[in-house]
């Protein structure tokens, strides 16, 4: 009789696939000015996402520097000068300036973006941070079958983050069988898992 084999991908760390509505926070010195920001965000892969950081200031700054820093490799990816007027960005950025709010906007959001992300600012009332963090949503591309007189093997494609492939029987776990299995990660942060069960 045939037997029914099951292939499940389990992530080897427990991560949410719902995005949550983030909380606001912020971060300070005095009570005069305030940095507000998204606390978390949540990415899809290869897609835009734009970070909002807002002054909330019950006095006149005067010349205000702020900028957007990725703390994971401490790029400054947006940063303006309110002396020229002017916005400058990593080239893999768009920066904007406007109504007392910087927003950094990432094109294509890898996984080497995720993680904390600082705004600071300069100002006459002093210098002050807050931070958000910005994680990368479950990502799965495709899979792939394949099966022998005696072997069945499964490929998961573009997958993040890395996990690895778990085989069952019925409702029984055999992973404990599989006879090979391999996880390479692709040039964009991916991972690409293959597993063969006996």
């Amino acid at each position: 009789s045939s037997r029914s084999i099951t292939v499940r991908y389990l992530s080897l760390e427990y991560r949410s696939i719902v995005e949550v509505v983030p909380t606001l926070s912020s971060c300070g010195m005095t009570g005069f000015v305030d940095l507000v920001v998204k606390d978390k965000m949540t990415a899809k892969y290869d897609n835009r996402i734009t970070l909002n950081c807002s002054i909330s200031s019950k006095e006149d700054l005067g010349d205000v520097e702020i900028s957007w820093v990725h703390f994971e490799n401490n790029d400054i990816l947006c940063n303006y000068n309110s002396k020229d007027e002017r916005a400058t960005h990593h080239q893999r950025a768009a920066c904007t300036f406007g109504d007392l709010q910087l927003s950094l906007t990432l094109h294509r959001f890898l996984p080497s973006d995720e993680g904390m992300y600082i705004c600071k600012l300069r100002s006459k009332a002093g210098m002050k941070h807050t931070n958000t963090t910005v994680q990368l949503q479950d990502q799965f591309s495709r899979f792939q079958y394949a099966q022998s007189s005696s072997q069945r093997t499964c490929t998961f494609y573009e997958v993040y983050p890395q996990g690895e492939v778990h085989w069952f029987d019925e409702d029984r776990n055999v992973t404990e069988d599989v006879v090979y299995s391999s996880s390479n990660k692709t040039k964009n942060g991916l991972f690409n898992i293959t597993s063969t069960y006996d």
